[in-house]
Parts: C-alpha cells; structure tokens; sequence
C-alpha cells in the first residue's frame, strides 16, 4: 500500500511539472543577480520546437532553466533596424516586431520580421521587457515561404507570450538566456480600427543599386495618387541623389515614408533580391492598422481600373456583392522595346514624351494568368503573409482572392523583354491608352512637384529623343 501511495505522489508531481512546461517562462526583476550557475550557462538548449502548419499552433518541448538576467545597459529599443542576433552558428538578424493578438487558437504572440538560415535555423530565446520585469520564453523560427531556396531566408519569429494578461513593450533576441543583450525591438501595438488613415497603402520592395530614375519615380507616385492611393511605404537601400531629392520632398508632404534597409547578407547568392519578402511582410504588418487595403507592386507596375476612376471605388463596387481578403490584378506587358505612341509626334508639350506611362501605350495582347507576374491589393487584417504575386497565408482559411477580369483592371507592367533580347516585339500587342484618363493632371501634378522640390536639386531627364531636360526649382 505504501509503494501504491508513493507512485501516485511521484505521478502527481510529475503531472504538475509537466503542466508548468508546456509552455516555459522565466519570469524576473531588473537587476536580478545570477541564482544558480550550471553546465548549461554557455550552451545553446537543443530542446527542439516543432510547428504544426494545419494546426495552428505550437508543440513546445520542456527547455533546461535558468534564472539569471542578463544586463542590457545601453541597448535602446529600435525600429526598423536590422539588429544582429549574437553567438548563432549562422547568419540571424531582426527588424521589427508587432503584437499578434488575431490567432485565437494560439493566443497572443509577438512577431518579429527577421532574416537568418532558410532549413534547420539556429535555436534562439525570445526575452520580452515588460515596464518593471522581464520574462524569456522559447522562440519559432519560421521561414517566409518565398525563399527560393537560398541559404538564407526572410522569416518571422514567433514568441508566444505567457497567458497572463499583459503585453510587452519590447523584446530582444538570444541564442541562449545568459547571453549579454545586444539587440532590442521595439513592439508595435495593434490600433483601433477608427484610427485607418488610408484608404489603400502601396508597399514597395527595397530600392537598391543606387536607384536614380526620378521621373520614373514621380510617374508612379503621383498616378497611384490620381488611382486614389493614399500614402506609399519604400525601403532603402541605396538610392541616387535625384530620387533622393524627390523622395524629400514626399516625405515633407506626408505621402510616402522611407525605411533604411540595410541588410548584412550577400543579395541573390545568399537571400532573395536585398530580403524582400520580409521588407514585403514587414509592410503588411506596419500598416496593418494604418490602412484599410495594402497593394504590393513594382516602381514599374500601375494597377489601372478600367471602369471606375480609382481603385478604392472598384473595390467597393465588387464589396456590395461580396467582401474578399484579397484582389488579384493579371499583368499586362507594355514593352519599352515597342514604338512611342503616334499621338506623341503631334503633341507640342516635350514633356509628354518623357514620361513612360504616356509614351508606352502598346501592351501584349496575352495577359499571364493570375499567380503569374499578377499582383494584388489585400486587406491587411486578414492576412498572415504575403508574397510577390499572390497571399500565402489568409488568417481565416475561409477566406480568400477575388480574381478581377481585364475588362475591370490590368496589371500594366513597363519594362524591356523579360528574358533579354528584343525577340517580345514580336508577340501580339494591342494599344491601349488607359492611362491618358489621367494626362492631364499626371503632368500637372508632376510638374507641381518638380517645382517644389528643394533649391539643391537638379533633376536630370531623357526624352524619346535623347535630348536630356534639367528640372530644377
């Protein structure tokens, strides 16, 4: 009987501990000293955390505990940074962090945009910094799906909070709890819904290579903003100095806002073109609660309604009949290889020839299917992640794309031949002068803008006939 009874004790107790695991926390003050000193204060825990992609949810095995907090003297909380994690065997790096509070099955996590190994990443701690504690919990690592199977990938980092109730201000990233702070993120809040600003915010993929085509630039801000496109998000990597200059100028007038972008990792050989897909995921969730719709799109792509003046009334003419997460837009390519417009030669302002959205107005006859080159406009709420063509992941699995017809919008895409060569002007083409709709005011807002633009700028231009045009206030 005594055995009998000393069983059940152990089974109880070991029940307990169990229940206290599954999902672990430490919990502490500031300024706590080390309690207790054991051959794992050095080591990376190899406890491993597994994902279930149908469930939902986490499965977290039980991690080696240590109570010690580590010092953070100095670390300020940043955002939109690319902060280094410290002590991973490979590349890890984060950017920003947002509280998820949409998963209900999960409860409340916060999710960090990140960047480190594509398969079988490093092991890494989230601690979370609350006003007056701290607590450490286990961190996912879960790369973006559109990684194109490079070494190194976009990713989010996952850090389920304790079921307590309350919600940190910051958090920061360790490859083991001893680890000395050396990153620290900044959570952006969820906002109430009355607080949307925009009607549709366009997101940008990070601009590289010391990115310098100003007029380009001007064309696709100020036509998004006839298409009634509220405000712009663009990442910088490296860009000239007349884009520069306009990009000032924006920002002085509240209509785009510019991220630095400077990712340490080798773009095209280690990570998809400069980390894009967390530039685009990060966007997603920045604007989350700014913007009732999100679009992603190209400095070379306009999405152009074909019935409606602007894209918010397209989208609210589709919603009396039913309300979509997302609406995809088929690509259309209007090769620069074709002949400017005919009407050009008979327009006497110069300045109408210089702009691509004018001059280029014979498209392909063959649209790609939707998935393919296509792009698209979501509600951001309703979305987990999204990737260049199309959304990964919807939050309801209910939910999902709206595929618009031509005859309601096109992608208009402007670029040379997409696998070099000049072979595509030989494709079927058909004119299309959608876009001189918006000419008029496309050329005074243009010019609008080229006059406001500091005194030390000088913007420099090609017309179709090689005659360069300075622009200058």
């Amino acid at each position: 009987m005594m055995k009998i009874r000393v069983r059940l004790l152990l089974l109880l107790l070991t029940g307990a501990l169990a229940l206290f695991v599954v999902f672990f926390v430490i919990d502490e003050k500031p300024n706590s000293v080390n309690v207790k000193d054991d051959k794992y204060s050095s080591q990376k825990f190899k406890q491993p955390i597994h994902f279930s992609p149908t469930k939902q949810h986490y499965i977290i095995h039980p991690p080696h505990i240590e109570r010690t907090l580590p010092n953070r003297s100095g670390i300020v909380p940043r955002d939109a940074v690319w902060q280094k994690v410290q002590s991973t065997k490979y590349k890890f790096f984060i950017y920003s962090a947002y509280l998820d509070t949409r998963i209900k099955s999960d409860g409340p996590l916060v999710r960090i945009i990140g960047a480190t190994k594509t398969r079988k990443p490093d092991q890494v701690w989230c601690r979370l910094w609350y006003a007056n504690s701290s607590k450490t919990v286990s961190a996912l690592v879960k790369a973006i799906r559109e990684n194109w199977n490079l070494k190194y990938s976009a990713v989010f980092v996952l850090c389920k909070l304790p079921p307590d109730g309350n919600y940190p201000l910051s958090v920061s990233i360790v490859s083991y709890i001893k680890e000395s702070i050396t990153n620290e993120v900044l959570i952006q809040m969820p906002k109430p819904i009355s607080q949307l600003k925009t009607d549709i915010e366009i997101c940008v993929k990070p601009l590289h290579y010391y990115y310098d085509r100003a007029i380009q630039l001007m064309e696709f801000v100020e036509l998004n903003y006839l298409l009634g496109i509220g405000h712009f998000t663009f990442y910088k990597n490296t860009v000239g100095p007349n884009v520069g200059c306009v990009l000032d100028r924006y920002i002085k007038d509240n209509l785009v806002s510019v991220l630095p972008w400077q990712l340490d990792m080798v773009s095209k050989e280690e990570i998809r073109t400069e980390g894009m897909f967390a530039a685009l995921n990060d966007c997603l969730y920045r604007n989350m609660y700014k913007s009732k719709y999100v679009a992603f799109l190209d400095i070379d792509e306009i999405i152009v309604p074909r019935q409606n003046d602007t894209l918010i009334k397209l989208i609210n003419w589709l919603n009396v009949y039913q309300t979509p997460a997302a609406y995809s837009f088929r690509n259309a390519f209007f090769y620069m290889q074709w002949a400017d417009d005919d009407s050009l030669s008979l327009d006497q302002n110069p300045f109408h020839s210089n702009l691509v959205v004018l001059r280029k107005t014979r498209r392909k006859t063959k649209l790609h299917p939707h998935k393919q080159r296509s792009k698209y406009i979501c509600d951001p709420q309703r979305v987990v992640e999204v990737g260049n063509h199309f959304i990964w992941e919807f939050l309801n699995p209910s939910d999902g794309t709206f595929y618009f017809t031509p005859e309601h919008a096109i992608l208009h895409h402007y670029r040379v031949c997409e696998y070099g060569g000049n072979d595509c002007v030989t494709a079927d083409s058909t004119v299309d002068r959608t876009v001189y709709r918006y000419r008029k005011k496309l050329v005074e807002r243009i010019t609008n803008t080229l006059g406001n633009l500091d005194s030390n700028c000088l913007i420099e231009a090609q017309t179709n006939t090689n005659e360069t045009i300075y622009f200058s206030n």
